[in-house]
Formats: C-alpha cells, structure tokens, sequence
C-alpha cells in the first residue's frame, strides 16, 4: 500500500524545456491555489483496475467513466499560517490539505492507526512549483517532513506539452510507540527518484464531465526502508509507471500508477488509479 505515496511526493529537477508550441498549457494563475477550494477524489482500494491508458501524443482522447471501488478523500487549499507546521515552512505560499484517510489508506500497516491529515507545502513562483516538505497531524502523533533537497521542482510554468524534468529526493516519518510494553521508534525512510515529461494533451472524460488536459507521464524508482530503534526490518524496492491528468482550475484531475516492475508504457492494469469525484467550493 505505501506504493501509493510515491505519486504524491515525486519530487522533481529540471530539465530545459523544449522549444515547442502546446495546444494547452497551463500556467500559474489556472492552478488551484484559491484558500478554501475544496475538492473529492475516489481512491480505488482494490489495486487492480483495468484501463485503456491510451497513446502519447497530440489531441488523444480518453474514456475513464468505469466504476471504480474505493473510499473518498478530499483535499483543501489551507493559508499556511492555518496549519501547525507554518513555522516549519515559512516560504510556502499554497499548502494543500489532504483530510482523514489518506495516511491510514497508505501506511496502516507500518503505523497503526495513522488516521489524520497531511498537509503538503508548496512554493509557488511564475516558472515552476517547489515542494518544500509535507506535515502530519494524526491521531497518534504530529510531526514534519522536509524534503531533502529542500527545494524540488514539482511542476514546470507554464505548463506544456514536451516538458521534461528528473528528479532525486529522500523524506522520513518516525512515530515512538509500544511493543510488548516498551517504547520502540518506527521510522520510515524513502528515496525517489523519476524522469518525467507531459507526453500527451487532449481531452478527457470522466463521471464529472470532459476536460482539456495535459498528461504527465514518470518512469519512478522507489527504494523505502523501515527501522525499528535504528535497525532495518523491511526493505522495499519498486519501479512504476505513473501518469497524472493535470487540467486548469482543479489541478491534478486523475492519477493512474501501474504495478511494480511494470515496463509497458500503456499498461492495461493499474495498482493505483484516483478520480476527482465532487467539487465542494
């Protein structure tokens, strides 16, 4: 299951941009940065969801309405002097908080009742968006997460089609708790790295209506280690195909990952697929 966080903190380098036209692109003022927005995505929990993930290139077209099976999570742009962690990150300027579920879908099997919210920080300028650290504020512990390095490219802007960029980035999570009576530290400890670039645009259909969207695809490398007062106990390497369906006005649209090991760009059967499901703001 803690494949799952990879798509949410792929952190990413760039690359030049190449010298093209995009028939859509998004820029700084399309994304969702509007304090109180607040948005529903269905999470799929079966972890196989058979798709048609389609074509790279120019005006596709795309058909997600299937039902899926999962739980809803919603997410909501917060001002960063609104969470526990502002001090943390004092140059984040969007913060976008994700609502009980997303940690206990993720990791409940390493910390046991993780339910809480986690809050992603984000430096926003005119030519990209920074990802500066994440804070977790569950009902058995708080704490925060920089990212190392600090300040990593998660979005180039404008946004547009042949954009490419690289990544390489390292975040940890530690929660004390008792086993058998004695206090012990869990921590989990994850290294990425992923190249990705917006491979296609075109139009997409889902449940909620059709959308001009760019798609961006990451080639992700997952290496999580977790420790038990200091020593390893599970080592975990994965290697995935992840796409993200990015639109104006909501942001990330729908996310699709396929199984480890998977080597085929247009694989048919995905571990992780997400959908916005409801606009609330």
């Amino acid at each position: 299951q803690s494949m799952r966080i990879v798509v949410f903190l792929v952190l990413l380098l760039t690359w030049p941009k190449l010298n093209v036209s995009a028939q859509i692109v998004i820029s700084r003022s399309d994304l969702p940065s509007t304090i109180g927005m607040t948005l529903v995505s269905q999470y799929d929990t079966t972890e196989n969801v058979i798709i048609d993930i389609g074509h790279s290139g120019a005006n596709q077209n795309w058909d997600f309405t299937q039902p899926i099976s999962g739980i809803d999570i919603s997410t909501q742009v917060v001002s960063p002097q609104s969470t526990p962690f502002s001090m943390d990150f004092p140059s984040a300027n969007w913060v976008v908080k994700y609502n009980s579920g997303l940690l206990d879908l993720i990791y409940s099997d390493i910390f046991p009742q993780i339910e809480g919210d986690v809050y992603f920080f984000y430096q926003m300028n005119e030519n990209n968006v920074l990802i500066l650290g994440t804070g977790f504020n569950t009902v058995s512990f708080s704490g925060e997460a920089k990212f190392d390095p600090p300040n990593v490219i998660l979005q180039l802007l404008p946004s547009q089609y042949l954009d490419s960029w690289i990544s390489k980035s390292i975040f940890s999570i530690s929660k004390d708790t008792i086993v058998a009576g004695t206090t012990v530290t869990l921590q989990l400890t994850v290294k990425d790295s992923a190249y990705s670039i917006i491979d296609a645009w075109g139009n997409i259909k889902i449940p909620l209506g059709t959308f001009e969207c760019l798609r961006m695809k990451s080639y992700v490398t997952m290496d999580e280690k977790v420790f038990l007062n200091g020593v390893p106990i599970r080592s975990n390497l994965s290697r995935i195909i992840n796409y993200n369906f990015l639109v104006k006005k909501y942001g990330l649209l729908m996310r699709i990952a396929s199984h480890t090991g998977e080597e085929n760009d247009e694989f048919t059967n995905a571990r992780l697929f997400v959908r916005l499901k409801k606009i609330d703001a």
